[in-house]
Formats: C-alpha cells, sequence, structure tokens
C-alpha cells in the first residue's frame, strides 16, 4: 500500500511500476480495484518467476495452499533492462522500505553506466 501511496515519486523519476504476485489474475483485478491502484500487478500463478528470481518461499509444503509465496522483493531495472538493484526481506510479511527502493532509483539515474546489480536487505 506505501508503494502505492508514493506512486506520485516514482512518477516524477520517470519511473514506471509492476507488481508480481502468486494471484490469479481476477485477484489482482479485484486488489485494483478495491485499493485504487495505478500500476499494473502481473500473475505468476505457478510461481515461475518468482523462482526466476529467487524469491519463491519454501517454507511451506508444495501441497499447502501458501506454497509459493514469495519473499517480498523489489528489482530496479534500467531502459536496458539490467536488474540495478534488488531489494528484499527474509519474511513473507515484510517489505522493502520505499526510502531505499528510491535512494536505489536515484542511484541508477546519478549514475547511469552499467554496473553489478546492488542487493540491499533491511
Amino acid at each position: 500500500m506505501e508503494l502505492s501511496a508514493r506512486k506520485d515519486e516514482f512518477d516524477q523519476l520517470g519511473v514506471k511500476i509492476a507488481v508480481l504476485t502468486y494471484e490469479p489474475p481476477k485477484t489482482n483485478l479485484k486488489f485494483i480495484e478495491q485499493y485504487n491502484i495505478g500500476f499494473p500487478i502481473l500473475s505468476d500463478t505457478e510461481s515461475k518467476h518468482i523462482k526466476a528470481f529467487g524469491l519463491l518461499n519454501e517454507s511451506f509444503a508444495r501441497d499447502h495452499m501458501a506454497y509459493g509465496v514469495p519473499y517480498p522483493g523489489i528489482f530496479v531495472v534500467d531502459s536496458n533492462h539490467s536488474v540495478r538493484a534488488k531489494l528484499s526481506e527474509d519474511s513473507y510479511r515484510d517489505r522493502p522500505s520505499i526510502d531505499l527502493v528510491l535512494e536505489a532509483v536515484n542511484g541508477m539515474i546519478q549514475q547511469p553506466t552499467i554496473q553489478k546489480p546492488q542487493e540491499v536487505r533491511e
């Protein structure tokens, strides 16, 4: 919700936001409508991309209803599709700080050359 509340700060920097969840599209659409979310929420119901990004939380058994719930992670990606920063948490209940995300975005803008991604954990 904080990401949505602070969307204007990203807009002012020329940054687009997209969210990836393991929820089905219908659930995401309902969430977008209920909370007036101003950016796309993408569905990864089989957790293929969640696994590829290294965010799969395997603390739940495969037959558990919460299997596939990802660790919260935010990737800052530049216009060349290169990951410039990865911010993540160890608990699915926690979210990376939006201030840290904005700091990473500002760093990307100030240093436009491609570098090794920085990984930030709170």
